[in-house]
C-alpha cells in the first residue's frame, strides 16, 4: 500500500470528524422528547389553584381540555393547563 501524502491524511481526518459529528447529531435528533405525565383532577386543581368543583365546571363548560382514561378518570396535561392560563383562560 502506497504511503499517504499529508494532504490525503488531513482530508481523511477531517472526513472522520465530520462523519462523527453528523452521526452524533442524528442520534441526538432520534431521541424522543420525554413524555409529559398526566395530571388527575386533584393535581390539576392544585396546579391551577382552584377548587375541584370549579375545575369540573370549567371542563363541563368546555373551557378546559380534559381527557378520560379507559377507566373513566379525568386527566389533564400541565402544559395545556398552563397554555390555557397564559391565553387568559383563568383570571389570576
Amino acid at each position: 500500500m502506497p504511503a499517504q501524502n499529508p494532504l490525503q491524511h488531513l482530508l481523511e481526518a477531517n472526513l472522520r470528524t465530520l462523519v462523527a459529528e453528523e452521526v452524533t447529531r442524528a442520534l441526538a435528533a432520534s431521541v424522543p422528547e420525554p413524555i409529559e405525565p398526566w395530571l388527575d383532577v386533584k393535581q390539576a386543581k392544585d396546579h391551577l389553584g382552584v377548587t375541584e368543583d370549579a375545575l369540573r365546571a370549567m371542563v363541563k363548560r368546555g373551557q378546559l381540555l380534559a381527557r378520560r382514561t379507559p377507566t373513566g378518570r379525568i386527566v389533564f396535561r400541565a402544559s395545556e393547563l398552563d397554555a390555557w392560563v397564559l391565553s387568559g383562560g383563568l383570571d389570576v
